[in-house]
């Protein structure tokens, strides 16, 4: 017995050590997606969960700061440009009287998205915008695709809020035929970093994600559909808590690498996920009739997208988060 314990205790120590990065990592906490869409019967929706709300200040100088994370942004945007143009814009950006501006990944521009308002809508951001072309709308991030397709991909967010890698060469700018967009951020006071990103407790039963404080469910459930996976979390015991949730779409959109593909995530600590499987989010969809569509997360490529919620889909459970000050 003392030889199979310490097996498993060498495994999961061993497993911490390959979780360390060879950069620091930033630590923010997860702002909310802002969805207040959903039911009234359903307890365990987005729109129940209020940890660290949508809210921006107004600097009065064409920036904002995120009062979340105390990133600071620029508050208009460019007009349409291509993936290199915007990561020059960002670069020669004077704006409030800093210079230091530069093109946000992707998990920082997903955070100032509003699933409840059109992209970027929420005051104090400028509206409304400059005119666009073409029907789909993007913003770039300096996040990089997986490049071992014949075309370099850069991530981006659409207006509807879903998040996609999407090759650089579809910007009007570039003679593509959608209209992508730069907004820029900088860091506008110091944050404390973390050389690993996740931790491992519990035999293997939890992750915690260091960077933001979530704490994931590593044995995963299987498949239901939307509301029966809503219920699941609501009514889980597991590992000493009964506080689960199912995540929002911020929250599981945490887990993906945007490096990886099936599955586009870290599998050293997601071991049970499957590298096709499409996972729910407790986020509704907020213009979709009667409310009978919800985010979910495709974990072959780690886009964003939606599905009917009679689907039948995966299920990993989250708790806890980092409450900002």
């Amino acid at each position: 017995m003392f030889f199979i314990m310490f097996a498993i205790y060498m495994r999961l120590f061993l497993l911490s050590i390959l979780f360390v990065n060879t950069k620091s990592l930033p630590v923010y906490p997860l702002q909310d997606t802002g969805n207040t869409a959903g039911t009234a019967t359903l307890f365990g929706e987005d729109k129940d969960y209020v940890i660290n709300p949508l809210s921006f200040i107004d600097n009065g100088d064409g920036t904002i700061t995120d009062s979340v994370t105390k990133l600071m942004w620029e508050q208009s945007e460019s007009g349409e440009i291509g993936w290199d143009g915007s990561v020059q814009y960002c670069k020669e950006l004077s704006v409030g009287g800093y210079t230091d501006w530069r093109l946000p990944d992707i998990y920082e521009l997903y955070g100032i998205v509003d699933l409840g308002k059109p992209l970027f809508s929420t005051p104090p951001f400028v509206v409304p915008y400059p005119p666009r072309s073409g029907e789909a709308q993007y913003h770039w991030t300096s996040t990089s695709g997986r490049e071992e397709r014949k075309y370099p991909y850069k991530w981006a967010i659409n207006a509807n809020g879903g998040a996609g890698d999407k090759p650089i060469a579809e910007a009007i700018s570039d003679g593509g035929k959608e209209s992508f967009r730069a907004k820029c951020v900088r860091t506008a006071v110091p944050f404390y970093t973390v050389d690993t990103r996740y931790t491992v407790y519990n035999l293997g039963l939890v992750a915690q994600d260091n960077t933001n404080g979530l704490m994931w469910q590593l044995q995963e459930p299987g498949t239901m559909s939307w509301r029966d996976a809503i219920s699941y979390c609501e009514k889980l015991v597991y590992s000493g808590y009964d506080d689960w949730r199912l995540p929002d779409l911020k929250e599981l959109f945490t887990t993906v690498d945007p490096s990886r593909l099936e599955p586009a995530t870290n599998t050293l600590v997601f071991t049970q996920v499957e590298p096709v499987a499409d996972y729910w989010t407790s986020s509704p969809i907020a213009s979709a009739k009667q409310l009978s569509t919800s985010w979910i997360v495709q974990m072959r490529a780690g886009i964003s997208t939606q599905a009917a919620q009679e689907s039948v889909l995966h299920v990993r459970c989250v708790r806890a988060g980092y409450i900002a000050s």
